[in-house]
């Protein structure tokens, strides 16, 4: 009679395996879950990148035509709706629709988004932020409001725009628009 003797694991092989890859998933999960952060993080660098190339383009074609002074609705550049500060940084934008801006002060809050819209062209667009504009007793009107986007207004003190990412608000881009800086907080 032959009989075959079945190899298999035993149960104490089972549960060191078992245990192994409880280890292995505990110490590699983290890992895993932290690609969101640097995604997040990836598309926030690129973001600043951008912005501060377009505030760069601003300035460099304010000193080109002659740049030694504030300018509302610089003509020729892009729509012609930005205002330049002293320093030839943007301040204001039309948000791609017209021109008739005068009045060159530090950036409010509806500045800040126009500026980003323009800048980038609403590419990442702006989500609900802010408190709009309108005249009392009548409905706000926002005009950089982009349902679903990826930063929002976060703040505009003393010429220093602030975005802050929707998806995780700890992750900011600040333009200072007296000096031209574009930097990512995070």
């Amino acid at each position: 009679m032959d009989m075959k003797k079945q190899n298999g694991f035993t149960l104490i092989e089972l549960v060191v395996v078992i245990v192994i890859l409880g280890i292995l998933s505990v110490t590699a999960a983290p890992k895993f879950l932290n690609f969101s952060d640097d995604a997040r993080l990836s598309a926030a660098k690129g973001t600043k990148g951008a912005l501060s190339d377009a505030v760069q383009h601003v300035h460099l074609y304010w000193q080109l035509h002659g740049g030694n002074a504030e300018v509302a609705d610089m003509p020729n550049l892009h729509d012609g709706s930005y205002n330049i500060n002293s320093s030839g940084f943007p301040v204001e934008a039309g948000d791609n629709k017209e021109s008739g801006h005068t009045a060159i002060q530090a950036p409010n809050e509806n500045m800040c988004g126009r500026l980003w819209n323009n800048l980038l062209n609403h590419s990442p667009p702006l989500d609900h932020s802010g408190l709009g504009n309108g005249a009392a007793g009548s409905p706000k009107t926002y005009y950089y409001t982009v349902d679903g986007g990826m930063f929002k207004v976060s703040g505009a003190t003393g010429g220093v725009c602030q975005y802050s990412m929707v998806a995780k608000d700890s992750i900011k881009i600040e333009y200072n628009s007296n000096t031209g800086l574009v930097s990512l907080i995070n």
